[in-house]
């Protein structure tokens, strides 16, 4: 039963992982990405409105930031919507002055910005869920030991 009790524990300490979220984030925010970015480069990409066209994999870019600021700082919302904006617009504005491969384009950030509103809104909703309750049954069948966030 000790052991049991410890196992839980773990798995609980695991779910309440700023890490482990942020490396959940990266994985479920990223591989749409590279869909997305298949499906822009790819003939299916030419249907697509005009201004949507090459900007999908970059309102990924913001939540994918986000979650790798989590994992790198810790799990701190400002901070983390924060680096959703700002490490994408950097990096844009490194390929404008020539530090990066890449073509500088202000609709590129436009995307960033919708793309974290959009990390917000995912992350404002998974923890409305949780902290409802709605998540004990699934917590119950996984050992998981329920906590409110603050």
């Amino acid at each position: 039963m000790e052991y049991l009790e410890n196992q839980e524990n773990l798995i609980t300490k695991v779910n309440y992982s700023g890490r482990v979220k942020g490396v959940f984030g990266m994985a479920i925010f990223g591989v749409p990405a590279m869909a997305l970015k298949s499906l822009e480069r790819g003939p299916s990409g030419q249907s697509l409105p005009i201004f949507m066209r090459g900007h999908l994999f970059d309102v990924m870019a913001a939540p994918f930031s986000a979650s790798l600021n989590k994992v790198l700082v810790g799990d701190s919302f400002a901070m983390n919507f924060g680096a959703a904006i700002w490490t994408p617009t950097l990096i844009e504005i490194a390929q404008g002055v020539g530090l990066t491969d890449g073509i500088f384009d202000i609709g590129d950030i436009a995307a960033y910005v919708v793309g974290a509103v959009g990390w917000a809104a995912f992350e404002g909703t998974a923890k409305a869920i949780h902290d409802s309750g709605l998540s004990l049954p699934v917590y119950r069948v996984l050992g998981i030991q329920h906590r409110k966030f603050g």
